[in-house]
């Protein structure tokens, strides 16, 4: 009978601290998500969205005057033709940038460059853009448009 008691008290110990722990974890990792455990400057560049078109990071830079430079590649399945303009913004400032003409094959690469004048810092300051890239997918003798929007963070060259 003692045993029991016993076990049903280790029971009772493990799942109260086991929910609390989890509680705790669970809390953990919301705060490391939204960013509140980031105690310095970005120091690569990440990407988020872009769902079809996809930036080749090691191959994006914005350097210290707001010039930009990113390569992507078409990842729709079909060759594609990017719309332009091609809508950037840089903090709350407009970016100017040009699109490729012609068509893009499935998984070449094209790039986009431009400048976003409200761009400024230091040196590995970081910055982010945000694109919203409109291109004709081309399937055939039909062509569906399509719109992917992103954005890209990293350090200033």
């Amino acid at each position: 009978m003692k045993k029991r008691i016993r076990g049903q008290g280790a029971l009772e110990y493990l799942m109260t601290y086991g929910w609390a722990i989890l509680v705790v974890m669970a809390i953990g990792v919301a705060m490391w998500q939204i960013g509140v455990f980031n105690l310095g400057g970005i120091t690569t560049t990440t990407s988020t969205g872009f769902a079809r078109v996809k930036p080749l990071l090691p191959l994006t830079t914005m350097n210290r005057s707001g010039t930009f430079s990113s390569d992507f590649v078409n990842g729709a399945g079909a060759p594609i033709t990017i719309n332009a303009p091609i809508s950037a913004t840089s903090g709350e400032n407009p970016c100017t940038i040009t699109a490729p003409t012609g068509d893009v094959n499935n998984a070449e690469r094209f790039t986009l460059t431009g400048t976003c004048p409200g761009a400024s810092g230091s040196r590995g300051d970081p910055y982010e853009i945000k694109l919203t890239i409109s291109y004709n997918v081309s399937y055939g003798t039909s062509a569906v448009i399509h719109t992917d929007q992103g954005t890209i963070k990293g350090p200033l060259e």
